[in-house]
């Protein structure tokens, strides 16, 4: 099996033979970018600039995974199973790499997360929110927003992943629920229907 670090970018370079690959993502970076309109034609892209590793701390995590992914690799019983590293390869970063060389190859290979969210932050106005806990929009009558757009923060994990809580109760017993996303779409349906009478 080959060692892959990398993103989307470089998915198309995988080897088609047994693959193992690690991704360093920040999914909540210290770094602040911006968009700004660019024009009143609403078909013009905005500017949008993410301002990559503007805060040192995120540089540093990132390096920081990039060495955890290559030491589990090289760690019994991993290693038994992990051939050669072909993403980024020893050749382009060796495995004595500095620090500096590993933040130079993430700066130029870095690609984000896609997991958009917050656009519509469930906040009170005051705080810059744009909907209330019923998930109606403020300004707005029946108008709600049900989707990741409400969620104020980033999360560390998938929006549409799977929890699973064990009950002490029971060990045996594992409650599984779906998070996010689907609990957002739940919510909705419940207040619309104590709204209504339902």
């Amino acid at each position: 099996m080959e060692e892959f670090l990398g993103g989307p970018a470089s998915f198309g370079q995988i080897p088609s033979t047994n693959t193992w690959s690690a991704t360093p993502t920040l999914l909540n970076p210290s770094s602040r970018g911006w968009t700004h309109i660019n024009s009143t034609d609403p078909l013009v892209p905005p500017i949008v600039n993410p301002n990559l590793f503007t805060d040192p701390f995120d540089i540093e995590l990132q390096v920081a995974s990039v060495k955890f992914a290559r030491r589990l690799a090289t760690t019994a019983p991993m290693s038994t199973r992990v051939g050669a590293e072909t993403i980024p390869g020893l050749a382009v970063l060796p495995a004595n790499a500095t620090d500096t060389q590993i933040a130079d190859w993430i700066r130029e290979t870095y690609l984000t997360a896609a997991h958009p969210m917050g656009t519509l932050a469930m906040l009170p106005k005051a705080d810059g929110g744009a909907v209330s806990p019923k998930l109606k929009v403020y300004g707005l009558q029946n108008v709600r927003v049900a989707d990741a757009s409400i969620i104020p923060i980033q999360l560390a994990t998938h929006p549409q992943g799977t929890v699973r809580l064990s009950l002490c109760m029971q060990p045996c017993c594992v409650l599984s629920f779906h998070v996010q996303i689907y609990g957002i779409g739940e919510k909705a349906a419940d207040l619309i229907c104590q709204d209504y009478g339902l």
